[in-house]
């Protein structure tokens, strides 16, 4: 597929089957981007991808270590003091992904317009205690 830009004409290439990657060739410079399926959020730095119905994944790719192993050093310490926090699951590498991972539970929010008025009044009036 060719895009074409302003005067900038650059090829969309597309590999893979379930998690693919794609790639600008934009006047002889390649800029990766990748795509995930069961991508939940995506940050300037990181994106959450759903492992199972129990776990989710934050993909660190390139040399990160200092940042994985921080990150989940604060999660341990959070897991201890409180469960305010997801609960940190492990540190794992993903080869079809090249990506290292920090396996967290997974929490399902809940759109509180789906209950009734009365029912949030109540969790609000046990929340304030």
């Amino acid at each position: 597929m060719l895009l074409r830009n302003d005067d900038l004409y650059c090829t969309l290439k597309l590999t893979a089957k379930y998690t693919y990657r794609f790639s600008y060739y934009c006047t002889g410079i390649e800029t990766k981007f990748m795509k995930f399926s069961r991508l939940l959020s995506s940050g300037q730095n990181n994106k959450v991808i759903a492992l199972s119905e129990m776990e989710v994944a934050k993909l660190y790719t390139g040399d990160t270590r200092s940042d994985i192993g921080s990150e989940a050093e604060k999660m341990k310490f959070a897991n201890i003091v409180n469960g305010l926090v997801a609960k940190f699951i492990r540190l794992d590498y993903d080869e079809s992904l090249q990506a290292e991972m920090l396996v967290m539970e997974r929490i399902y929010p809940f759109d509180f317009r789906a209950y009734e008025v009365e029912k949030r009044e109540l969790w609000w009036d046990v929340f304030e205690d």
